[in-house]
């Protein structure tokens, strides 16, 4: 269950890039390369996806008292994100 450990670390990254994402949304466009825009918008809005399958395997994997190797403060932020994704996405 090693995997877990790198996905959550990726979709901490990604909810980095949701964060910003919802900066650009409701501020202003602070950055000027469209390229790299892009790029954090498809990462923001992926995260939702991400965060959906991580916090689902190791709720999985709490249930079957497997060791996740996923720190406590990583699975937190991540399901506090995942939270405010769905804030964000369907209220």
């Amino acid at each position: 269950m090693r995997w877990l450990l790198f996905i959550g670390r990726v979709a901490l990254l990604c909810n980095i890039c949701f964060a910003m994402v919802m900066v650009i949304r409701y501020m202003k466009d602070y950055i000027h390369n469209q390229t790299i825009s892009s790029y954090i918008i498809t990462l923001g809005y992926s995260a939702f996806f991400i965060n959906f399958f991580l916090n689902l395997f190791i709720i999985i994997a709490l249930f079957r008292k497997k060791e996740t190797f996923v720190p406590t403060w990583l699975s937190v932020i991540n399901l506090l994100f995942f939270i405010a994704q769905i804030v964000v996405f369907f209220i």
